[in-house]
């Protein structure tokens, strides 16, 4: 039995694995953009922040036509023993019609605990879809795979503990040895919590996420629930909004779509997905139906900061238009104009400062104002703007670095100099002493930083650069190792730690590039 259990959560587990490799779900895809600034590297969201300037932002959970061949061979493997799901998904109207008349069930589930119907929503065979309803399909029915998995992993673990006791027991008692009892007995069992509606994946949810709008009416017509969450909390009308696919949220608010359901990854509501995605068409829409604009996430961020955050100007305009908070504040002090400065979008901090943003205001955590920000990411057009709005050049983090220090740090020439066209102090010191001449990196781009700081009047004297690795030793003759030459020490490996902690810490203790 316990062999069967873990057989089984083996099959559905890997299945899960395997489709959300190929982009199952898409929900599922983005949610680390919506982690909190706590749980996030300050060298992973550089990294990420320069992957976004360099390359245009993908689809979310769009297939490439290989990866899509690959789940249709999967399914029409997991469906090959439920015909009238396998005829559904491919798209066969008439052997869908034959295998109702024959007396197929329309509600049979494959291993993937989903239905006829939700494969023909996905994948737009409305007919099909009218097909199956008139044939008695539950309009209604969710898969619950995720709750499923669970319970057959917590079988098989009680399954395989069983066995193992029972084999314990059957050693001891052979061998002669006493099989001591057990000091207390165990303690009862939790009381089952209270079952509710069930959460899962519906028809209708499966063909908003898929921005089938034909299907997402058929299915409305028959009476689908467009607030059915699924496991996390999204609801139709949050995966619409997040995918871009106005249509779908159109019909959706009209069947009476929850404009404020909130996920449980990060609180977000449908307008907040909306704006991350920078669909302007949806964000209205949502705004028509009168969506709370100031709605924010756990950690305070709204529709208007995700919007500058992720560069969508057009939204960013929307939002203020119609009366977003543009003083808001995140749980960490993070404004619109801080996030807007974050991403690099020149419009809509221009957008932002024009409805009255505040240029100085700081986060938090570690200090960073807008311009800290623009000048960590080189964006010399965004600090210009920020000055002229009366933003201080001088005005130091937690830890006493300056704008300045940071763009040495990072390289960022014309920034250097537009800072320090500004007027700001270059000898200014950190609360760990070091100054922004300390910071200057080499090359060619640093020799240029170095020589525009000398020449502002920077004190000092360039550091030295990190030793440079010893060369390896070139093997002799007979494959023997070489003799390190006597009297010679061997290299410290503190040598290279010490010269990279020697550099000045910034937002979060690292460099970072002023990521969330």
């Amino acid at each position: 039995m316990a062999a069967k259990a873990v057989k089984c959560a083996t099959t559905a587990l890997l299945v899960v694995a395997v489709m959300l490799a190929l982009g199952w779900q898409p929900v599922l895809a983005q949610e680390t953009e919506g982690a909190p600034p706590e749980q996030k590297s300050a060298a992973t969201e550089a990294a990420a922040g320069e992957q976004a300037a360099a390359a245009p932002e993908a689809t979310p959970g769009e297939l490439t036509p290989e990866e899509q061949k690959q789940l249709d061979e999967l399914v029409a493997e997991l469906t090959d023993e439920v015909e009238l799901v396998d005829a559904a998904w491919r798209g066969d109207l008439e052997g869908v019609k034959r295998l109702l008349a024959e007396g197929a069930d329309p509600n049979q589930r494959n291993i993937l605990d989903s239905t006829a119907i939700m494969y023909a929503a996905e994948r737009g065979h409305v007919d099909i879809v009218k097909e199956l309803l008139a044939g008695g399909a539950d309009v209604n029915a969710v898969s619950e795979l995720l709750k499923q998995l669970e319970q057959l992993l917590a079988e098989s673990e009680q399954a395989a503990q069983a066995e193992g006791g029972g084999e314990g027991k059957a050693e001891g008692q052979g061998s002669g040895e006493a099989v001591a009892e057990p000091a207390e007995a165990p303690a009862a069992a939790a009381e089952p919590a209270a079952a509710g509606p069930p959460k899962g994946w519906s028809a209708v949810m499966r063909a908003a996420v898929a921005g089938e709008v034909d299907a997402v009416k058929a299915l409305i017509a028959a009476g689908a629930n467009v607030n059915q969450p699924n496991e996390s909390n999204y609801t139709s009308l949050i995966l619409a909004a997040r995918e871009g696919h106005e249509l779908v949220v159109q019909e959706l608010l009209k069947a009476g779509a929850v404009t404020e359901a909130r996920d449980d990854f990060m609180g977000a509501t449908p307008i907040i997905h909306g704006a991350m995605a920078g669909d302007v068409d949806v964000v209205t829409q949502l705004l028509t139906a009168r969506a709370d604009v100031d709605a924010a996430d756990q950690y305070g961020r709204t529709a208007l900061m995700w919007a500058a955050r992720k560069a969508h100007p057009e939204v960013v305009n929307v939002l203020l238009a119609a009366q977003a908070d543009v003083k808001a504040t995140s749980s960490t002090a993070e404004t619109a104009l801080l996030q807007a400065a974050t991403g690099g979008s020149l419009e809509a901090v221009q957008a932002l400062l024009k409805a009255g943003a505040d240029v100085k205001a700081p986060e938090s955590e570690y200090g960073w104002s807008p311009l800290m920000r623009a000048a960590s990411w080189g964006y010399l057009d965004i600090l210009k703007e920020l000055l002229a709005a009366g933003a201080d050049p001088t005005a130091a983090a937690a830890d006493g670095e300056t704008p300045l220090m940071v763009a040495v740090y990072y390289g960022h020439t014309d920034t250097v100099k537009a800072l320090l066209a500004a007027g700001v102090d270059v000898n200014a010191a950190a609360a760990d002493g070091t100054t922004a001449l300390a910071n200057s990196p080499y090359g060619e781009e640093g020799d240029e930083i170095f020589a525009a700081l000398k020449q502002a009047g920077a004190a000092g004297e360039r550091p030295l650069p990190p030793p440079e690795p010893a060369p390896e030793a070139a093997e002799p003759a007979g494959g023997e190792v070489a003799a390190q030459p006597a009297g010679e020490p061997a290299k410290a490996e503190g040598d290279q730690a010490k010269a990279e902690t020697d550099q000045p810490k910034t937002e979060g203790g690292e460099k970072s590039a002023g990521g969330e």
